[in-house]
């Protein structure tokens, strides 16, 4: 169980709402509460504990609950809840706790319908309208505890003690630092239970109570089973006929059903083959419809050459037209190539420059030596050749330049006459490339028939129907019969099974079956017998060696206790310390403090032990031990479990705050720093920090204003 918010009405020494967070953030599982005498520390370990078992804090009796007059000195009353004689100033009361159940009761909140998250308890207490109230006018509401889902949760304080924590055992967890050296003498049941139902030992037992019921039951089972012998053998006779009738039944129906899973597969042969003959009637006359659009783009493409024949006799200068036409691209490609020619011609004389540079008796522009011969009469021969290339380019070059100009003016002029056969002959081009695309689909939808043509196509398709209408009706006949023989045979399962029943009843293998079972539950219950004691055995041995490892690292007199196994639990979870002799050890005035340490190690060692999380509050409980004690508690404090609430008065705080280098501080999520004195009217006012060093800020402003104040304070909280 984790605390994450603790909400104050009217209670103790807070007036009207006061809520604080408790809440452990990550690996910051501390939460401080820091004030002087009488700032309302211990109010909030009341109601917290009020709350939650409408129980007492410290007051030496936390396994009673409150008497109505100890609930009527819990209201708001002028001065702070630390004057207990004035009559209480307010009417109402309530203290509300979000909590958060652990993880291993998921299962159980479930099975009692009510999901994993956070609850919300509630508890009120209200008062008459007297000046003077008394017990008489005080009203006490049922505990609200609220589920996830803000659903009313019935008999709060069982599903509390069941799967939160339960009361006596909280008294382990929740205490004043004046009674910790006597913790571990209280553990007498019904608190050595409470351990067990916290260490899930009390889970096994329920289970092996369980279990003998269960063998109770079928004890009576197996004795009722063995009667009326006779009847059960003619119930017997009667299911073995049944079964008979049942499998020659099945029998029959398998037969039924590969007959009409045969006719069914050459019916959808036959449809099969239908839709072949079908498709191939619709191709036939896909055939000569495709035809006849062949022979209608024919005749206007036939069309189309006379209109250009035609026009031809009625123009013959086309052909002069057409010729010179002709004649200018050739002048244009013959000028395009006098282009490239030229082009070339220029690319070789710049080459000859190049070469023209090394003439005869030259030298070199860079080493100043005259070239080689040999190399001079290389590049004459070059050279050579380079003008041979250039005489060539020049002869194959055609002046054609004044023609081109006079054929383009005449292409001009023939082009105001208005013949143009270009529309003609595009719509012939395209009208023959359709007649191709038909032929092409022509073809495609004969190489589909195959086979098939028009006389045997309508022979086979008459002899199909034929076929299907047979095999339809064979089929359909065939199906009733099955679904008779199916109602045949559910009625024989309907009267077997009412004979098995009877069978169950009157003995015979019912008989046998409830023996089994029987023998199962005892075993079960002998193997969860013997489980319980090794589980008990198992935590006390886990809690004595968790509480010796924490008693060995914080006490300051290790001579004291055995080192390996310093600490003893019995069997009914009562803590012993063992010293270096192996005997129990006997305390004495000057280690009264190691006894406080050791009650100190048995809740650690309980905690670790646990299946279930529990919050741990302690209030002003380092006042009795040594500063070495309290620097090892520190080192170690944080993991105790994963909620602790620590109380200190603000001289327990500030010499704490003397070992900042203790890891302690990395676990501390939040600073409450509590004021009650004449400023505040005696009302219990506080402020929150997460800042170390702004707490300390605060604590020295509360200390110094502790001068003068003090008289108010009739009891120290």
């Amino acid at each position: 169980m984790i605390i994450e918010r603790v909400i104050l009405e009217n209670f103790g020494s807070f007036k009207g709402i006061n809520p604080i967070d408790v809440e452990p953030i990550e690996k910051q599982n501390i939460t401080l509460l820091i004030g002087h005498a009488g700032a309302g520390k211990t109010s909030v370990g009341k109601a917290i504990r009020w709350a939650l078992y409408n129980r007492p804090f410290h007051e030496g009796n936390e396994d009673r609950e409150y008497t109505k007059e100890g609930i009527l000195r819990l209201f708001f009353r002028s001065g702070g809840g630390a004057t207990e004689d004035r009559p209480p100033t307010v009417n109402h009361m309530s203290v509300q706790l979000d909590i958060l159940p652990s993880e291993t009761a998921k299962a159980g909140l479930k099975e009692h319908g009510y999901g994993f998250g956070k609850f919300t308890l509630e508890r009120t207490a209200s008062l008459s309208g007297k000046v003077i109230p008394t017990t008489r006018d005080l009203i006490l509401p049922q505990l609200s505890l609220k589920a996830p889902d803000q659903r009313e949760v019935e008999d709060p304080e069982g599903i509390i003690e069941e799967f939160f924590l339960p009361a006596s055992t909280s008294s382990f967890f929740m205490f004043h630092g004046d009674r910790i050296k006597n913790l571990t003498k209280q553990i007498e049941k019904p608190v050595t239970d409470d351990i067990k139902q916290i260490l899930d030992v009390t889970a096994m037992n329920n289970a092996t109570v369980d279990l003998e019921k269960v063998m109770s039951q079928l004890s009576k089972q197996v004795n009722v089973a063995s009667k009326n012998e006779t009847a059960r053998i003619e119930k017997q006779t009667e299911l073995d006929r049944l079964e008979k009738s049942i499998e020659r039944y099945q029998r029959t129906l398998h037969e039924k059903e590969e007959e009409r899973k045969n006719a069914r597969e050459k019916l959808s042969r036959l449809e099969k083959e239908n839709e072949g003959l079908l498709e191939a009637a619709g191709l036939l006359k896909d055939v000569s419809g495709k035809k006849g659009e062949i022979k209608m783009l024919e005749d206007q493409r036939d069309g189309i050459d006379e209109s250009l024949q035609s026009m031809l006799d009625q123009f013959p200068r086309e052909a002069l037209y057409h010729f010179l036409y002709r004649r200018a691209f050739v002048v244009r490609e013959t000028d395009r190539r006098n282009k490239t020619h030229n082009k070339i011609i220029e690319e070789l004389r710049q080459k000859k420059d190049q070469i023209e540079q090394l003439k005869p008796g030259g030298k070199c522009p860079v080493c100043k030596q005259p070239f080689p011969d040999h190399l001079v009469s290389a590049r004459q021969k070059e050279l050579s050749a380079i003008d041979e290339k250039i005489n060539v380019e020049r002869q194959a070059i055609r002046p054609l330049d004044p023609e081109f100009e006079d054929l383009m003016q005449t292409v001009i002029r023939l082009e105001s006459i208005k013949y143009n056969p270009r529309e003609l002959k595009i719509q012939r081009f395209q009208i023959r490339n359709q007649i191709t695309d038909k032929e092409n689909e022509l073809r495609g939808i004969r190489g589909k028939l195959g086979e098939y043509d028009e006389p045997n196509v309508k022979a086979r398709a008459s002899t199909i129907t034929e076929d299907i209408e047979r095999l339809s009706s064979a089929e359909g006949r065939l199906g009733e019969a099955i679904d008779k023989l199916n109602s045949d045979i559910d009625k024989f399962g309907q009267a077997k099974k009412r004979v098995e029943k009877e069978l169950v009843f009157l003995g015979g293998e019912g008989s046998e079956k409830a023996r089994k079972e029987f023998g199962v539950a005892e075993s079960l219950r002998n193997v969860f017998a013997d489980a319980v004691i090794d589980l008990a055995d198992q935590k006390r041995d886990e809690i004595a060696r968790m509480a010796g490892e924490m008693l060995l690292g914080i006490t300051i007199k290790s001579d004291l206790f055995h080192k390996s196994a310093p600490v003893e639990v019995d069997d009914n979870f009562q803590v012993m310390a063992i010293n270096a002799n192996s005997r129990p050890l006997e305390w004495d005035v000057q280690s009264s403090s190691e006894k406080s340490l050791l009650s100190l190690s048995f809740i650690y060692g309980l905690l670790r032990a646990s299946e279930k999380e529990a919050p741990v509050i302690l209030d002003t409980f380092f006042g009795n031990l040594d500063p070495n004690q309290v620097t090892n508690i520190l080192a170690r404090l944080p993991g105790f479990g994963p909620q602790i609430i620590l109380m200190t008065t603000l001289t327990e705080f500030n010499d704490l705050t003397t070992r900042t280098d203790s890891p302690f501080w990395s676990h501390v999520a939040r600073f409450v720093l509590l004021r009650n004195n004449k400023s505040t009217d005696w009302t219990t006012k506080y402020k929150t920090f997460t800042d170390l060093s702004e707490a300390r800020a605060e604590a020295v402003t509360l200390q110094a204003e502790r001068g003068g104040i003090t008289a108010g304070v009739k009891k120290d909280e």
